[in-house]
């Protein structure tokens, strides 16, 4: 369980640096928002494929934690 949380939180973080380096990085705004500039959009997306490949089914639902945390986490430091 440990180690699950772990990975959860530092996934969410991984989003947050992700989505900050393409939010500054773009300056003439060709990216769109949905999914390389949204904290929640960007760890899902991350995160889908390590946690369904590890967890089975279940991994859809770990994915969706790990967006919910990148927000609090984005909510948090801004």
């Amino acid at each position: 369980m440990t180690n699950i949380l772990i990975l959860i939180l530092g996934l969410a973080s991984f989003a947050n640096l992700i989505a900050d380096f393409f939010t500054t990085n773009d300056k003439k705004n060709q990216l769109p928002t949905k999914p390389f500039k949204c904290e929640k959009c960007i760890g899902f997306w991350i995160s889908i494929i390590p946690f369904m490949w590890t967890f089975g089914w279940i991994g859809f639902m770990y994915a969706c934690i790990t967006s919910f945390a990148a927000a609090y986490i984005y909510k948090q430091t801004v």
